[in-house]
């Protein structure tokens, strides 16, 4: 399993399955080039239970055309224990194709003909997602903490409680690192503590004692 707060891009498995072979090694040489560990790269759809079993991928780039089975019908199929974040892939952007691809929970659709920027950038953006959603949530009494911030200081405030990093923050809500470092300044005024740690320490205090609501 992925440590996700503290995943980097070569400890982050990726599984790829198109049942072009030659797309799927395009898709596989570009994350590599890129950084991403690339567990498995399929050609044939009935595999992809035995590699997700096996591998336990945290990413999945999925054609959803792949012959006489459906991308999206596969993967719903999966166990939810072994179901990676997905990423499809399809020839078809049209409206109706993106709609049922986002329905069904994936965290970014590429369409073909592709560019390696656009792959890599959808890695990232998974990468990212994932962190987030295993991050420990921060408990109703926490966030009483935040509630002298304005809505943007708070959500700076909660996107470094979770990512932990300016760099991530930065790219997470699309501002500069200088810009994030301002809002930090004023956060800790507001809030009474003097580094990240210190807000860390706060808030998981906070969170610990405080009722979380399911």
């Amino acid at each position: 399993m992925v440590e996700w707060a503290a995943a980097r891009r070569e400890d982050f498995g990726v599984l790829v399955l198109d049942d072009d072979a030659i797309e799927a090694l395009e898709i596989s040489r570009a994350l590599q080039a890129a950084g991403f560990r690339v567990v498995a790269s399929l050609s044939r759809a009935l595999d992809l239970l035995a590699a997700v079993t096996a591998h336990r991928p945290a990413l999945a780039f999925i054609d959803i055309a792949l012959g006489t089975h459906d991308g999206i019908d596969l993967v719903s199929a999966l166990p939810a224990s072994l179901r990676p974040l997905v990423v499809y892939v399809s020839g078809h952007g049209d409206a109706p194709t993106v709609q049922r691809a986002c329905a069904s929970g994936c965290v970014g659709f590429v369409v073909k003909p592709f560019e390696d920027r656009q792959l890599v950038a959808t890695a990232e953006l998974g990468l990212h997602i994932g962190a987030r959603r295993s991050s420990p949530p921060v408990g109703d009494s926490a966030r009483g903490a935040l509630e002298h911030l304005t809505p943007r200081e708070q959500e700076v405030a909660l996107s470094l409680f979770h990512e932990r990093r300016v760099s991530r923050v930065s790219r997470s809500l699309v501002i500069s690192p200088h810009t994030v470092r301002n809002h930090l300044k004023a956060i800790f005024a507001k809030v009474g503590v003097h580094s990240q740690e210190e807000l860390f320490d706060l808030l998981e205090r906070r969170g610990s004692t405080g009722a979380v609501r399911g």
